[in-house]
C-alpha cells in the first residue's frame, strides 16, 4: 500500500509541476516579408544576450512556451556568423503570440494577436477524493467508504464550447470499511472489516464550457458528462478478528460500468459518480452505488 501511494505523490508532483510549466507561456513568430531565397538565416532569440532559442528558416517559424518578458531577436547570415540585424525590446505577453515582420535590413513592425491558442486539443489531469453514499443495498453495514482517483482526460475541441474525449485512470483505489456491530459472515464481536478495490477506468467524455476552450484561461467554468468501465485489477474482503485475518478474494464481477458528471471551476471540481449495475457476487453486499466528492484539475491545450 505504501508502495502504491508514493507513485500516486510522485506522479502528482510530475503533473502539477508539467502543468505549471506548460501554462502561462507566450510565442514570437517571426515572418520574413523581402529576404534572399538563396539561404536560410539564422534568427536567435535571446534575454540580455542569453540565448534562449534559435532556429534556421527563411519565411516564417515560430518560438513556443516562452516565459512573458520582453527579448532581442537577432539575425545571423549563415556560418560564419555575420549579424544582419537585431530587433530590440520585442514583449512576449501570457496566452499570447507576438508576430513580427521583418524585412532585412530596411523594415520592422510588430503585432499582438491574443488568440495565438487556437488549439484543437485540450489534455486533463485530475487528482481526488470521492465519498460513498449508503443506499439500501449496505444501509446498516457501512461505517464509510472512499474512492481515490487518478487519471487524464484527453479531448478534441468540436467548437469554443464543446470537446469529446476518452478518459484513462492511472491508480483508482476504494477502501470500504463495515460497521463493527456488523459483520458479512462472521459474529459482530469483531476488529475490523472491510472492502479494498484497485481498479483502471477507460471511458467517454463531454465537456461543456462557458469559456472558448481553445484558449487558455487562468480559470475555466466546465460541465463534463461520460461513462466508463472500471477495470479490476483486483479485489478483496478483509475481516480480522483475535490478531487473526481472513482474506477473500475475487469476490467481483466484470461489469463495473459507471456515469458520471462533474461540474468545475477549475482547478476545483465536483465529481458525482454512480455504478449502473451489481458489482459484488451473491452473499456479499454491494458497495455505495453513488460517490461524491472534490476533484484537482490540471490541464493544458495543445498548440
Amino acid at each position: 500500500m505504501k508502495f502504491y501511494l508514493a507513485i500516486i505523490f510522485f506522479a502528482f508532483c510530475f503533473f502539477a509541476n508539467y502543468t505549471a510549466r506548460t501554462q502561462n507561456t507566450g510565442a514570437v513568430q517571426i515572418i520574413v516579408t523581402y529576404h534572399d531565397e538563396s539561404q536560410d538565416k539564422l534568427f536567435s532569440l535571446d534575454i540580455r544576450d542569453s540565448v534562449i532559442q534559435r532556429a534556421y528558416f527563411n519565411s516564417d517559424h515560430t518560438f513556443s512556451g516562452l516565459t512573458p518578458g520582453i527579448y532581442n531577436i537577432k539575425v545571423y547570415n549563415g556560418f560564419p556568423e555575420t549579424r544582419l540585424m537585431t530587433v530590440y525590446n520585442v514583449e512576449v505577453f501570457s496566452d499570447s503570440l507576438t508576430v513580427c515582420y521583418l524585412s532585412y535590413p530596411e523594415q520592422y513592425r510588430e503585432e499582438l494577436i491574443d488568440t495565438v491558442y487556437e488549439s484543437e486539443g485540450l489534455a486533463q489531469v485530475y487528482l481526488g477524493l470521492t465519498y460513498g453514499i449508503s443506499d439500501k443495498n449496505n444501509k446498516g453495514l457501512i461505517r464509510d467508504a472512499f474512492n481515490l482517483k487518478l487519471g487524464m482526460i484527453a479531448m478534441t475541441c468540436i467548437n469554443k464550447h464543446l470537446a469529446l474525449g476518452g478518459i484513462l485512470g492511472f491508480y483508482n483505489y476504494n477502501h470500504t470499511r463495515f460497521l463493527k456491530d456488523s459483520s458479512v459472515f462472521m459474529p459482530a464481536d469483531h476488529l475490523k472489516e472491510n472492502y479494498s478495490y484497485c481498479y483502471f477506468p477507460i471511458g467517454v467524455n463531454v465537456s461543456f464550457s462557458l469559456n472558448d476552450m481553445t484558449k487558455s484561461p487562468s480559470k475555466r467554468i466546465m460541465l463534463d458528462l461520460g461513462a466508463t468501465y472500471n477495470a479490476p485489477l483486483w479485489f478483496r474482503h478483509s475481516f480480522k478478528e483475535n490478531n487473526q485475518t481472513t482474506l477473500t478474494r475475487k469476490i467481483q464481477k466484470y461489469n463495473d460500468f459507471n456515469a458520471y458528471c462533474a461540474f468545475a471551476v477549475t482547478p476545483f471540481s465536483i465529481w458525482a459518480e454512480y455504478r449502473l449495475t451489481d458489482f459484488l457476487k451473491d452473499g456479499f453486499p454491494e458497495m455505495p452505488r453513488l460517490n461524491i466528492g472534490i476533484v484537482f484539475l490540471f490541464y493544458r491545450n495543445s498548440e
